[in-house]
């Protein structure tokens, strides 16, 4: 499966997203995966590179492993910083309408630098999705950075026919509303959905991604 993303915040041009994203199966041996983001502008950007491998221990859990690459670039001769760190995450599915993941991302608390003791953020992530109906979803997670507060995120997942998704989702930190719709056609997706924080204002997002076979 391949995907490309991309995403705005706020509608400011130096806050543009881009992403690509690739799954790759090894037959009975796991999954080896692929992604490339780009966040920022000329003047100011983060880049990042990882390999990853996913296997699944049993039927219904599934670990995973990220190897990162990190660049940050700030223009005008200031130059660039490059740094490398790792997440991992597991996946569960205790019942059949139950899935669970959990996720750490860089967390040996990498420093970018010495002098000013700035540090690659830790996030600890914790998720679950609940199908209470055939076609309906019910999702709910919580994001901990160890600099800041408990983040908690709500959403719902309709689908009214097979190829269509209707979604709605609440953020805290601070309170942020998102709406978006989903397409799939066999292996295609195409996803869309806004998002809209009280201060800010707007931010939007795409995807699309193909899965090939079966």
């Amino acid at each position: 499966a391949v995907g490309i993303f991309y995403g705005n915040s706020f509608f400011l041009k130096g806050l543009n997203n881009f992403a690509f994203v690739g799954a790759f199966p090894i037959k009975k041996a796991g999954t080896l995966g692929v992604n490339v983001n780009y966040l920022g502008y000329n003047a100011y950007n983060d880049k990042k590179i990882g390999l990853s491998y996913s296997l699944k221990l049993i039927k219904e859990l599934s670990i995973g492993l990220q190897l990162d690459y990190l660049n940050t670039k700030i223009g005008n001769n200031y130059g660039s910083k490059n740094y490398f760190t790792f997440e991992f995450g597991i996946f569960a599915r205790p019942i059949k309408e139950l899935s669970i993941g959990a996720h750490i991302y860089n967390p040996l608390s990498l420093t970018v630098d010495e002098a000013t003791n700035e540090k690659v953020p830790t996030i600890f992530k914790l998720a679950a999705t609940y199908n209470i109906k055939e076609m309906i979803y019910l999702t709910a997670e919580t994001e901990k950075d160890i600099r800041d507060e408990f983040l908690f995120r709500f959403g719902l997942d309709y689908r009214p026919i097979e190829i269509i998704s209707v979604r709605a989702g609440i953020s805290t930190q601070p309170i942020t509303g998102v709406f978006g719709v989903g397409f799939k056609v066999k292996g295609l997706n195409i996803d869309l959905n806004s998002s809209f924080h009280p201060n800010l204002g707007f931010s939007t997002q795409a995807g699309l991604s193909y899965a090939f076979g079966k």
